[in-house]
């Protein structure tokens, strides 16, 4: 595999979520670093803390998840991209706990007890019978 086969890729990057727009469209990156750095600046403006740990995957052929861990794991990636049609979608992975935003508390509703109070009864006026 060669770079100029490897920037013929069509490679785009994901970060899971509500909004479609979170697909970016990138170069063939060498290395997994590059593509983490890029990972990076999506999630940290999508409100993830820099802090939060990422990974990189993508799904194969056979439908299975395939997680990128090391350059090597990189080329095969692009290997089985160029060998097939050409395309490739990497998705960012962090634990969703993670995200800074300010997400509000979920609030149960608290039960509330009403006490009935008991008026005194007047007592009904006799009945008047024809």
């Amino acid at each position: 595999m060669n770079t100029s086969q490897v920037s013929m890729l069509d490679v785009k990057l994901a970060l899971p979520g509500d909004n479609q727009s979170n697909i970016k469209r990138i170069q063939a990156l060498h290395t997994v670093k590059e593509i983490l750095d890029v990972a990076r600046q999506m999630a940290t403006k999508e409100g993830v803390s820099k802090k939060t740990p990422l990974t990189i995957s993508y799904t194969d052929a056979d439908n299975e998840l395939i997680r990128v861990e090391d350059d090597s794991d990189l080329q095969m990636a692009y290997c089985i991209a160029l060998s097939t049609d050409g395309k490739i979608k990497f998705v960012i992975n962090y634990p969703q706990a993670d995200l800074k935003a300010n997400i509000p508390p979920l609030v149960m509703p608290v039960p509330v007890v009403v006490e009935e109070v008991k008026q005194e009864s007047k007592p009904e006026p006799p009945k008047m019978v024809p």
